[in-house]
């Protein structure tokens, strides 16, 4: 693909500054009277999610688009759309990506971070008070298992 290809229009998405019923309308349109194919973006199937408005629209209008832009058919939906480059379309890809790849690291690390909390506390919880100077040194955790051993029946 050429420079000046990779910079034509490819792609037709849903304005950021729409407002979803605006949106819905035009989505109506593309999957309705337009003969866009919104199939895949119905409950169950592969693109429905992520499930929100922006998402759906650009579907849809990408499918229409696709399937008559060579035959006058345009990316305005009564300006809720617009139409974007190979080029820019990937940088805020690759945006995504990165965003996305940092929120599931760090989803991972405070998944596991809770999961070691969890059995400090059932087994600060489990242990008898005379063995509180154990606990507290040996997990390096010494507020939370005073804390979760004075809170436990026992004491």
């Amino acid at each position: 693909m050429t420079d000046e290809a990779f910079l034509e229009p490819q792609w037709c998405i849903a304005d950021e500054q729409t407002p979803d019923d605006v949106l819905q309308e035009a989505l109506d349109w593309a999957c309705g009277p337009g003969g866009a194919d919104c199939s895949l973006i119905q409950p169950n199937k592969p693109c429905f999610l992520p499930n929100n408005m922006k998402n759906h629209a650009s579907y849809a209008f990408n499918s229409y688009w696709q399937k008559f832009k060579n035959k006058g058919g345009s990316c305005y939906f009564n300006g809720a759309a617009m139409a974007m480059a190979h080029a820019v379309l990937r940088h805020f890809l690759d945006e995504k990506k990165k965003i996305t790849k940092d929120i599931n690291k760090n989803f991972g690390l405070m998944v596991f971070q809770h999961a070691i909390l969890i059995l400090l506390a059932i087994i600060c919880n489990e242990l008898e008070k005379s063995l509180m100077s154990v606990c507290l040194p040996m997990f390096g955790f010494e507020y939370l298992c005073a804390f979760l051993i004075c809170q436990h029946p026992v004491c």
